[in-house]
């Protein structure tokens, strides 16, 4: 059974767990139960609507392409998804949800996440709080170090088994562990490499002064992003 979060303020998302704007060591892969990407508590969520708005960024025809088309019009969004060779299910489903919430909100600009207030997800498992014993510290019956050490003990091997519980809990219900954090610039290299058609040589060449790569480093980092993010690289 799944739970249902709603957070509605930046303290929400930092104290509640399985919401959209992640940093954990797993994620939920899949879309969301209505049909909408971004709103799956996620790392691929987030990283995706990143490579979008970094997209946007670099090459601002995405979206002025984007407005051209009606949002009554749904076989108009694949020639455009084809042309900035964007066409993975999540990609689209955001293409649309900016267009209907450009038509509700005239005169709006970027995307339509860049804009929530509120967030929606589906976490697959209850989580329970990290609950240790009580403590009491009698002074005539044992010295104060032997006691705080006795606590640490106990309050570290609760807290030992409380993570492998919850880890434990999140394979079974069929989360995908984190990778490691991306580097911005491999954001901008898959944005110049799908978007904007250039070659990893390039890209490389034409890399921030802190590269010191070549063509096989940045096809290694597009690639493996790519990958995370379910994006069908061009050929």
């Amino acid at each position: 059974m799944t739970r249902e979060v709603r957070p509605t303020a930046r303290e929400d998302r930092a104290s509640s767990p399985g919401l959209a704007w992640p940093e954990g060591d797993f994620y939920v892969p899949g879309f969301a139960s209505d049909d909408r990407t971004g709103l799956v508590p996620g790392a691929p969520d987030t990283d995706r609507r990143f490579f979008l708005a970094r997209a946007s960024t670099l090459e601002p025809e995405l979206l002025a392409t984007l407005r051209n088309i009606s949002v009554k019009d749904r076989r108009a969004l694949l020639p455009w998804a084809k042309r900035w060779h964007l066409t993975d299910g999540w990609c689209v489903l955001l293409a649309r949800d900016t267009l209907r919430w450009w038509t509700n909100n005239p005169g709006a600009k970027g995307w339509e996440f860049e804009h929530h207030g509120i967030f929606a997800g589906f976490f697959p498992f209850k989580i329970e709080p990290l609950r240790v014993q009580l403590f009491y510290h009698n002074p005539t019956w044992r010295r104060r170090r032997d006691f705080e050490k006795y606590v640490l003990e106990q309050v570290r091997q609760a807290l030992k088994d409380y993570c492998d519980r919850i880890e434990s809990s999140a394979v079974a219900a069929g989360l995908k562990r984190a990778p490691r954090r991306r580097e911005l610039e491999h954001f901008d290299w898959i944005v110049r490499y799908q978007i904007k058609s250039e070659s990893f040589t390039s890209i490389a060449q034409n890399a921030s002064y802190k590269f010191k790569g070549g063509r096989q480093t940045v096809r290694k980092a597009v690639v493996e992003l790519a990958k995370y993010l379910e994006l069908t690289l061009r050929p």
